[in-house]
């Protein structure tokens, strides 16, 4: 386990649970911050490889010579809970599929990053309490079945289509090839950590996938 992920795993213990992909990649961040004071951190940085697309990077870091470039999903499903006195309101985040589609894109990102400055440390990095990430399919194929970022999975070196009509999306190639791997972010207890009102808790469990782009 590297220094990065180690930072994002200790953080559990303070935050377990996050208000919006915002909350999460400010928290990220200032953690690397004051364990590395000396390092360079940036949000939003331009893509500058590609002059055709407004696209951004989420967290650009430089430090002990290294550059690393950061790509944090937060996905979420339904949850209402109050942790260390502070009143946290999860609306659902929509289907998992798409969600997965979204992290997929991250990942071919990064690997146009690494592709483009090999030097570049490359991650894409998401935390979740949806099931439908890290849990396998129960159903026949759907229209997300190329994105399948399940635990234990093998997944990349394809061109990742959706397979819809009525909700037409680019098609996304992955070069490399990961071994899935998922963990625990946190766990939500009913009984000591959480007082529920309104939606019933169902969403407690969120894990994370850490994966460095080779």
């Amino acid at each position: 386990m590297n220094n990065l992920e180690t930072i994002l795993k200790n953080m559990a213990e303070s935050r377990p649970v996050f208000h919006n992909e915002q909350d999460f990649q400010f928290e990220y961040a200032w953690r690397i911050r004051t364990e590395f004071p000396e390092w360079k951190i940036r949000f939003e940085r331009p893509f500058e490889y590609s002059k055709t697309e407004r696209r951004r990077i989420d967290l650009w870091l430089e430090g002990d010579g290294v550059t690393y470039a950061i790509e944090l999903k937060y996905k979420h499903r339904d949850l209402i809970c109050t942790i260390n006195n502070e009143y946290f309101y999860l609306k659902d985040d929509g289907a998992a599929d798409i969600g997965r589609y979204d992290f997929v894109s991250d990942i071919a990102r990064m690997e146009e990053v690494k592709k483009k400055s090999s030097d570049v440390r490359t991650f894409a990095i998401i935390i979740t309490n949806m099931s439908g990430f890290w849990n396998p399919p129960k159903k026949i194929p759907g229209v997300a079945s190329d994105f399948a970022v399940y635990d234990g999975n093998i997944f990349g070196n394809q061109i990742c289509e959706w397979r819809s009509q009525n909700d037409p999306k680019p098609s996304i190639p992955i070069q490399g090839k990961y071994e899935l791997h998922w963990e625990k972010y946190s766990t939500l207890n009913t009984n000591e950590d959480l007082r529920a009102s309104g939606i019933p808790m169902t969403g407690g469990d969120f894990r994370y996938l850490f994966i460095e782009i080779s």
